[in-house]
């Protein structure tokens, strides 16, 4: 046997070892497909199935790579997370878009998603805006030439409750997340405002200054059986339900007696007015207290240099969030992060005041985060 033919047959020997699953479109017969050539007749395959025989048919299955540069065997990156852009995030799909420009140790972004709804008058009187929680894709809801503010979801968070002046005096209102269909609820000759919505979705508590001072009311959540809780000589303000729907926190003067020139301290009280204790106890003011997702915190903002703090839910192991101020904070619906005001701009930063960051720009307050991602 001539040196051809052995070579030959050692040659036929081993392709015959081989895992063949293309079949030449020319020459009919099975190749490699990790190989964009035919080892017949040289002709070059559409491993991919693209329509296009070229250099990517060499390998379709490759995943991306985290650079985004041609590996060295001269695979090209794709667009694996359909986002219209190639980067570095297409080296992992499955996972969200980056919420504050930090990444896990793997290199893929993090993500926190969600809405926050504001207020701002950087049109001129105060609307009611909605934003993704990273201060994308901010949106005006409300339009008028009177101001719409405090804004408050819904459990479900297909609405947003609001107090308008649109009609002369604060009245509160509800509307679709989207701003569509704005209905009046309370139609008094006094300032109704700052709604708060109870976790079953069926309540909202709010103040008013139906009887000469501040004093905190409930409603049923399209205005019917309006209830008077707080029956003090004095304001009291910031209503904020717990989780479980059974407390409310607010902001009060102990003693009730205005001529003590007492500061406004953080009280807590059952759903029906009763049993209210104060929790805070400075010589500056605490107000807008809010809850943690999972009933253990409550975090305000307090005179004491202006800054945030956030206690557990009985008062005890009061802590300093924030170093330059801020107002209106408000937690995550994961209890992971918290919005505030600071310089009538909107920030996030992490539940243990780290992170800090501006996400507006044009004028922001009394942020509100949606509490359903």
């Amino acid at each position: 046997m001539s040196g051809f033919k052995v070579l030959l047959a050692v040659l036929l020997v081993v392709l015959a070892g081989t895992a063949w699953a293309v079949d030449c479109p020319h020459c009919g017969k099975e190749n490699d497909d990790t190989n964009n050539y035919c080892n017949w007749c040289a002709t070059r395959l559409d491993n991919d199935g693209d329509g296009i025989p070229n250099a990517i048919d060499a390998c379709p299955n490759e995943p991306e790579d985290i650079d985004n540069f041609e590996d060295e065997d001269g695979c090209p990156d794709v667009d694996n997370d359909g986002d219209g852009i190639l980067d570095k995030n297409d080296a992992c799909p499955n996972e969200l878009e980056t919420f504050n420009g930090y990444e896990d140790e793997d290199g893929c972004p993090d993500s926190k998603p969600g809405r926050i709804a504001f207020v701002s008058s950087r049109n001129g009187d105060y609307e009611i805006f909605v934003m993704d929680a990273d201060g994308r894709n901010q949106t005006q809801l409300t339009n008028n030439s009177n101001n719409d503010r405090s804004p408050a979801w819904s459990p479900d968070g297909r609405r947003i409750a609001f107090h308008s002046d649109r009609h002369g005096d604060y009245e509160l209102f509800v509307m679709d997340a989207d701003g569509r269909n704005q209905t009046q609820l309370t139609f008094n000759d006094s300032h109704d405002s700052y709604p708060a919505w109870c976790p079953d979705g069926r309540r909202i508590a709010f103040i008013s200054m139906r009887d000469g001072d501040s004093e905190i009311f409930v409603m049923d959540a399209n205005g019917n059986n309006q209830i008077q809780l707080t029956f003090n000589n004095i304001d009291d303000r910031s209503p904020a339900w717990s989780p479980d729907g059974r407390r409310i926190a607010f902001v009060s003067i102990p003693d009730g007696n205005w001529n003590l020139d007492r500061d406004k301290e953080i009280f807590v009280m059952d759903a029906n007015g009763s049993n209210q204790t104060q929790l805070t106890n400075n010589d500056s003011n605490d107000w807008s207290p809010a809850w943690s997702p999972d009933g253990r915190r409550i975090v305000f903002h307090s005179g004491r240099d202006g800054k945030i703090f956030v206690m557990d839910a009985d008062g005890r192991n009061v802590t300093q969030m924030t170093t330059e101020g801020g107002e209106n904070p408000i937690w995550s619906p994961d209890s992971s992060q918290i919005a505030f005001e600071r310089n009538n701009e909107i920030f996030v930063m992490d539940a243990d005041g780290s992170n800090q960051t501006q996400i507006t720009t044009e004028g922001g307050e009394h942020p509100a985060w949606c509490p359903v991602e």
